[in-house]
């Protein structure tokens, strides 16, 4: 009956830290590395037991779930549904519990991301159901991949969530006739609004950075963990990243002991204090980029004219990016690991930084508009030989989209 496809990218902070600036200034931007989904539902009675298929690949997940198990627990019987999300959580917990030992497929109870992707995805579907009004009568499948690594600082959960959440609010819009190929601004709020309920639950994530910058995309703003302002996409030139990953998984760091760590350090205030400085630098700099962006105008066409990042301002990006880096290495929020990703990026005049939250996971290495392939396969190389796993991609791209 109804088919369709999106996406949500994955997220880097570019200046400051969501753990230790959730009172200050923070830049954070889309990572064009994205979650897709593929969604299909099939008409009444066209299979003998109407089932719920999920296929999660990335995580090698695939299970068929009979409806009428799910129906029983969340919509039969006059079940109450003005309800809040931690008892629909509370119920989802219950209905896996109880259910999932029974299906066939690939789940495994101890596996974590397992575990969890099935909490988030009835979560999702459950809530937006309720209050969207979707009607479910017969089978439909879902299909998920990331190119994300999951757990490692790039926005996994978040991309994953908003993925869930856009599905579900675009299904309840088709049944409704309305059939948009772009979500509006009232759409990218209630998507933003569930998937930030489901990253807190399920994933425990303090900050709503990740799924903002998911929903919005480009480059946003933040202060005190809120978003203050937002450059779109028509308004900012693609960056080019090499991706890097330090084989230091943040799956094994204590976040809490590093913020205890860092707030414990006597000479933190200092550091922070110059941290805001260059994130409020920085976001000037983004104005002056801004302002650099020309428009083509066709009729009552306006589109950006893709060029290039005029290379003044790619300078300016990079040394508030290495100036970064060095007070989060004077924070003991880096890593040696990182430290040596950065200094091989520097050796070619090149600035690096973490991705996240510290201590492991990605650094990221900011690319001149002048760089030519050979440049970039010398340094890749470079880094490879050091046993680092690189990827290139580009940041200030779409948010969550219908493909």
């Amino acid at each position: 009956m109804y088919r369709f496809n999106l996406s949500a990218p994955g997220m880097v902070f570019l200046y400051g830290d969501a753990m230790i600036m959730s009172a200050k200034t923070c830049i954070a931007t889309s990572l064009d590395m994205r979650t897709r989904l593929s969604f299909a539902s099939l008409p009444p009675r066209v299979v003998p037991i109407e089932y719920i298929e999920l296929d999660f690949s990335s995580i090698n997940l695939h299970v068929k779930i009979p409806l009428t198990q799910f129906l029983l627990h969340f919509f039969y019987h006059n079940i109450k549904r003005d309800v809040n999300s931690i008892q629909i959580y509370n119920g989802v917990k219950s209905f896996l519990d109880s259910s999932m030992d029974t299906y066939i497929g690939t789940y495994e109870r101890s596996n974590v991301d397992h575990q969890s992707s099935l909490q988030a995805f009835f979560f999702l579907l459950v809530s937006v159901a309720y209050k969207e009004s979707i009607e479910i009568t017969s089978s439909f499948i879902v299909k998920v991949s990331t190119e994300l690594t999951i757990g490692e600082g790039l926005g996994s959960s978040a991309s994953f969530a908003v993925c869930l959440t856009a599905c579900f609010l675009r299904w309840s819009l088709l049944q409704k006739g309305i059939v948009r190929y772009e979500f509006d601004g009232d759409d990218k709020l209630l998507i933003a609004s569930y998937a930030i309920d489901c990253d807190c639950i399920i994933y425990q994530s303090t900050s709503v950075m990740a799924v903002n910058v998911s929903v919005k995309g480009s480059i946003l703003i933040f202060n005190e963990g809120l978003p203050i302002k937002l450059f779109s996409k028509d308004s900012m030139f693609r960056i080019k990243i090499i991706l890097v990953y330090s084989n230091v998984s943040m799956k094994t760091v204590n976040l809490s002991d590093i913020e205890r760590s860092v707030m414990t350090n006597p000479i933190a205030i200092s550091i922070l204090s110059i941290m805001e400085a260059l994130a409020k630098a920085s976001v000037q700099t983004f104005i002056e980029i801004n302002e650099n962006i020309f428009y083509l105008c066709r009729g009552d066409i306006i589109k950006p004219v893709n060029l290039n990042l005029p290379l003044k301002l790619y300078k300016k990006l990079s040394e508030l990016i290495q100036m970064n880096q060095g007070l989060l290495q004077a924070l003991n929020m880096s890593h040696p690991e990182i430290d040596i990703i950065c200094a091989i990026a520097q050796d070619s005049s090149l600035a690096g930084k973490l991705t996240g939250k510290g201590k492991g996971g990605y650094a990221f290495i900011l690319l001149p508009p002048n760089t030519t392939d050979e440049d970039i396969t010398k340094l890749i190389d470079e880094f490879k030989s050091h046993n680092f796993p690189v990827t290139l991609t580009s940041l200030c791209g779409n948010g969550v989209i219908v493909e």
